[in-house]
């Protein structure tokens, strides 16, 4: 096998490899989906909990911010 050869089933194992992967990724994607809503769910929870403990938040923040966070917090916890 000749070295152009060689370096073009080194490619193709590479790219069906890459295929692979993907098409696993995309059977999983709802439950990948899922894992991603949970930590992103996770991290806004923890968030909005550090900002309520800042001794400065009930003072500066506006209604309308308190009122997007306490939904962003219900949302979370739901």
């Amino acid at each position: 096998m000749s070295l152009e050869q060689n370096k073009n089933n080194v490619e193709l194992k590479e790219l069906y490899s890459n295929v692979l992967e993907a098409g696993k990724d995309f059977d999983n994607l709802s439950e990948l989906l899922d894992q991603v809503t949970e930590k992103v769910k996770l991290k806004l929870k923890s968030r909005i909990e550090s900002l309520r403990l800042n001794s400065q938040y009930e003072s500066q923040a506006t209604a309308e911010e308190k009122l997007k966070i306490d939904s962003w917090y219900d949302s979370v916890n739901s």
